[in-house]
């Protein structure tokens, strides 16, 4: 049995930054600088399971609605979340 592909996005932090809304915006984007292309990107390559970090799902909002149907994503909230998700599956 051939396992499913699974990609996992994520990105360096630079520093921790407060935990303030306006902030976790803009540090969602520098983590991630085009989540709804890296997701257009894994439907392209076939990926069946994307992982993206829980700060990226509000770029999503941009995403097609035949991709959301197509592409499961699943969000993680950090390193150790990301390792047991990708395992799981």
């Amino acid at each position: 049995m051939t396992a499913a592909p699974t990609l996992v996005a994520s990105g360096v932090r630079r520093r921790p930054q407060p935990s303030s809304s306006a902030r976790s915006t803009s540090a969602a984007r520098s983590i991630i600088p085009n989540a709804v292309r890296i997701a257009e990107l894994a439907f392209d390559k076939q990926v069946q399971t994307l992982l993206m970090p829980v700060a990226a799902r509000r770029q999503l909002n941009d995403l097609l609605d035949e991709l959301w149907t197509r592409i499961n994503i699943e969000f993680y909230k950090d390193a150790s979340d990301t390792v047991f998700k990708s395992l799981v599956k």
